[in-house]
């Protein structure tokens, strides 16, 4: 800090100078990162089908979640305001199964609808195994988690913009069955 010493006209007692002191304006990319902390972003609200009840081996699954939609924030620090946008990107789903790949889809996945292609789902997997008490540590259910990646874009006032990432992630159990074709004679 520098200080300056004066007379008035040259005249009269010496002045002291001080110069207020200047703060550095708000960093853009902290304002944004607290606005990114605010962002609601949903856990994945995981669903199979076509009909969650009735999965079964060697039958493609459905799979999508079901909030999909864009959450917004804002922060603002003084003169600066940023607002962060989060939307949904692609979903990685790890499917349980021993020995299985995990499946990434882009966007959250659909349910079918009626009269859609059931062995084509946009998103899906086909389990090998069933879901057995004794595979399963007795659950009799393979441990589905999505984890969904958010895709965020931020921007300021000041005309400052970024990206970011931010992943949730759920799980839900799904029973795999099996479907048996039985021939009854004289039918």
């Amino acid at each position: 800090m520098r200080t300056q010493e004066c007379r008035v006209d040259g005249l009269g007692p010496l002045i002291t100078v001080v110069p207020a002191t200047s703060t550095p304006p708000p960093d853009p990319q902290l304002v944004a990162r607290e606005a990114i902390a605010r962002l609601p972003v949903p856990l994945p609200e995981i669903h199979f089908g076509p009909d969650a009840g009735q999965l079964a081996v060697n039958v493609p699954v459905w799979l999508w979640v079901a909030n999909p939609d864009p959450v917004s924030a804002s922060a603002t620090d003084r003169t600066v305001t940023v607002t962060a946008t989060a939307q949904l990107g692609w979903v990685t789903w790890s499917m349980g199964e021993p020995g299985a790949a995990d499946v990434t889809c882009t966007g959250p996945g659909v349910a079918p609808e009626l009269g859609a292609d059931l062995w084509r789902p946009p998103c899906g997997y086909t389990y090998r195994l069933r879901s057995l008490a004794e595979r399963t540590a007795g659950a009799g259910t393979w441990p589905v988690t999505a984890e969904v990646t958010w895709q965020i874009t931020w921007s300021a006032n000041t005309g400052e913009s970024g990206a970011d990432r931010v992943t949730t992630s759920s799980m839900a159990p799904a029973r795999i069955g099996e479907w048996r074709t039985v021939i009854v004679a004289g039918s």
